[in-house]
């Protein structure tokens, strides 16, 4: 398994489609919530009723978590793509030990891209907007980014192919929370907003990446690649 573990992560860290997206994603994730942040004061309507600057600079993450959805579906669909999976599952016969690699790998990968993006967007905003700045959720930011990239990854396995997985994922993140401000039966509002991947709580989030996860790993342990 450490053989495993090892090669997947040579492969990622060097392939020219994923290598960069962490790096993009920390950009992303600070560099709007430094936005919201400078232009946040006590008299704008953000900050209305007591301002939580921490929670402002973590405005970011929404748009972060578009480069992790890319390097989850990009880490299994480029080998898709070129081939390589073919000469892995040659080398390793063992499906799911390759998938339970690839996942643990992307699951470290995700996890530390959290952290850096949350982390600096947070030291940000105290430098930026220092009033009225509450300990923000860091754990529970960097635990979304986390789910979202195993999400992400369990459908880009099933789906397989780069494009349509990566506009499933970001359809699936951004349209449900649209729809439910069209929706006027609060029931059903709720209903949306509890399972809805961005707005769901973590427990909630945490069972639909398990679930895309199993499922994925039972298609790749049958599939040809």
């Amino acid at each position: 398994m450490r053989r495993v573990v090892h090669a997947e992560w040579t492969k990622l860290r060097t392939a020219p489609d994923t290598a960069w997206l962490p790096l993009v994603a920390v950009v992303l994730t600070v560099g709007l919530g430094a936005t919201v942040s400078a232009a946040a004061t006590p008299d704008t309507s953000a900050c209305a009723g007591g301002c939580d600057a921490a929670r402002l600079s973590l405005s970011g993450v929404l748009l972060g978590q578009v480069a992790v959805v890319a390097f989850a579906v990009r880490a299994i669909t480029g080998e898709y793509r070129t081939g390589l999976l073919g000469v892995t599952l040659a080398a390793t016969p063992q499906r799911l030990v390759v998938y339970a690699a690839k996942t643990a790998v992307l699951t470290a990968v995700a996890l530390a891209t959290g952290v850096l993006a949350v982390a600096g967007s947070l030291v940000v905003g105290r430098i930026l907007a220092p009033f009225a700045f509450r300990p923000g959720p860091p754990l529970g930011a960097v635990g979304y980014l986390g789910l979202i990239a195993l999400l992400a990854f369990g459908l880009a396995t099933v789906v397989r192919h780069p494009p349509p997985a990566l506009v499933t994922v970001l359809a699936l993140l951004y349209l449900p929370p649209l729809l439910a401000r069209f929706v006027p039966d609060e029931r059903w509002h709720a209903r949306i907003e509890r399972f809805a991947p961005m707005t769901a709580p973590p427990a909630v989030l945490a069972a639909e990446a398990g679930t895309a996860l199993l499922v994925a790993a039972a298609v790749f342990a049958r599939r040809d690649p």
